[in-house]
């Protein structure tokens, strides 16, 4: 199950990465955008 943790530990910090861009442009970013850059 190691490498399921591993997956699971870089999808949240894509997903943190995908928030402080968001948050650096003014949320000029979709919910649409930042789900395909993290899928």
């Amino acid at each position: 199950m190691k490498g399921g943790v591993v997956q699971i530990s870089q999808a949240a910090s894509i997903a943190l990465h995908g928030m402080g861009i968001l948050a650096l442009q003014g949320r000029r970013i979709s919910v649409r955008e930042l789900s395909e850059m993290i899928s």
